[in-house]
């Protein structure tokens, strides 16, 4: 049979493609060069002409299928939209990631009760293929969420930064053996860490370290003194470690005297209170070992106690000359009595 026989023009009432239940037995076919709308039948494939009107199709449809379309009751229903199970399969594991639901989530019965009342076609999906749409999708969106080359400076900045706070935290969190020599190291190493992060770059890092600053400085105020005494009874330290660590944050000139010289006389003080109460000093009752002068300082030590050294040498060289000086000035102070009196 000639293709032009199977050609029937198509006119009548306009029907919008996109609504008119036509399309229930017919499918549109890609329009050619020539411009021509087409259509073939779903059951004898044969090919209909159409512009804008639909009526010889309709007549086809009650001629090949026994339907008349301008009968309501012979209408057929709602077409069924065919459900994607691909993209059906995509959306129950994106609900499993947001949500933090169990794989076993999508065997529950009345899971797949839910989902066969919304779509018929819902096919059941078992956990270990919900576990690996999962890992299909962090696959894919971890491509997308590649962090750049100042975001990876940026999170490797912050993680530098916590980490000591991790540190210490774990150093302070022991309760048995704990090494109070090195409690003043780390937090000193913690202030100084803020104050150097203060001035980064990244405005993000250097926020979060000005408003850390801000609750640091209250517990550095209260607790200075307290852990301060440890690391002066560590004999390698003593004295000149706190004078070293206050003023490498800063502090200077007769502050910094005042401070290190109120930090010995509350260790003095303390010495006191413990030297009238033998009971104390020497322990009644058993508790936790206090472990003092021992320990690893820190991971980075050379760093922290860059410059201690030659701070210690200075220091010893000062105390000598004052001290020469003092000796110097009894002598003349004794010479004078004796001229006197002669």
């Amino acid at each position: 049979m000639d293709q032009g026989d199977d050609l029937e023009d198509a006119s009548s009432s306009t029907t919008s493609k996109h609504f008119s239940n036509v399309w229930e037995y017919f499918e549109i076919i890609p329009v050619r060069p020539d411009g021509i709308k087409r259509a073939t039948c779903t059951h004898s494939n044969k090919v209909l002409l159409y512009e804008h009107e639909t009526s010889n199709i309709r007549r086809h449809i009650c001629k090949c299928f026994g339907v008349d379309l301008s009968n309501k009751a012979d209408a057929p229903p709602p077409k069924r939209i065919c459900l994607d199970q691909a993209k059906f399969k995509e959306k129950l594991a994106i609900s499993i990631i947001k949500h933090n639901y169990p794989f076993t989530y999508v065997e529950h019965e009345g899971t797949r009760d839910l989902h066969k009342f919304l779509h018929p076609d819902a096919n059941p999906k078992c956990r270990n293929t919900v576990k690996k749409e999962v890992l299909r999708i962090y696959e894919r969106e971890k491509l997308k969420t590649c962090p750049t080359e100042e975001e990876w400076t940026r999170i490797e900045a912050i993680a530098m930064f916590l980490k000591l706070f991790y540190d210490i935290t774990k150093l302070f969190s022991r309760t048995l053996y704990s090494t109070s020599n090195l409690y003043f190291h780390n937090v000193y190493k913690n202030q100084k860490s803020i104050q150097r992060h203060m001035f980064n770059p990244d405005p993000v890092v250097s926020g979060m370290a000005k408003d850390m600053k801000t609750k640091f400085d209250k517990y550095w105020e209260t607790y200075t003194m307290v852990l301060s005494f440890g690391a002066i009874l560590d004999p390698r330290y003593k004295l000149n470690i706190i004078e070293f660590y206050l003023s490498k944050l800063g502090m200077e000139g007769q502050l910094l005297i005042e401070k290190v010289q109120s930090v010995e006389d509350g260790l003095r003080k303390l010495y006191s209170a413990y030297e009238i109460q033998p009971n104390v000093m020497h322990g009644s009752t058993k508790g936790p070992s206090l472990n003092v002068g021992g320990g690893k300082l820190c991971d980075d030590a050379e760093d922290v106690l860059a410059g201690f050294e030659t701070f210690q040498t200075i220091a010893a060289a000062e105390a000598r000359a004052a001290e020469e000086k003092k000796e110097d000035k009894e002598e003349n102070d004794d010479d004078m009595g004796f001229s006197l009196i002669d």
